[in-house]
């Protein structure tokens, strides 16, 4: 499944983009306090990335949790899965 390297790509792009969004320090002046600015943008960081990859983690839990194999399957892909889910149950499915 292709969900972690897609988590990390959000995370690593929305550590960046808040990480730039800090004021430059002064030549020669050293911010004391510069680490909680970054440990805090990496705590958003790894909330954005959990929450792009959270429905994807439903749709996967659902299919390693289905008991049966072969031709009765309910969630034979992924594709497939995310498309019932979403029609059977509605956006909601994959907020659970």
């Amino acid at each position: 499944f292709a969900r972690f390297p897609l988590a990390l790509g959000v995370f690593f792009a929305s550590y960046e983009a808040l990480k730039s969004l800090e004021s430059k320090p002064v030549v020669g002046q050293a911010s004391p306090v510069a680490w909680i600015g970054r440990a805090g943008y990496g705590a958003a960081a790894g909330i954005l990335c959990w929450t792009s990859i959270f429905p994807l983690d439903v749709v996967q839990s659902r299919m390693i949790g289905e008991a049966t194999y072969g031709a009765e399957r309910t969630y034979r892909s992924a594709l497939g899965s995310f498309s019932r889910m979403y029609h059977e149950e509605g956006i909601r499915a994959f907020c659970r």
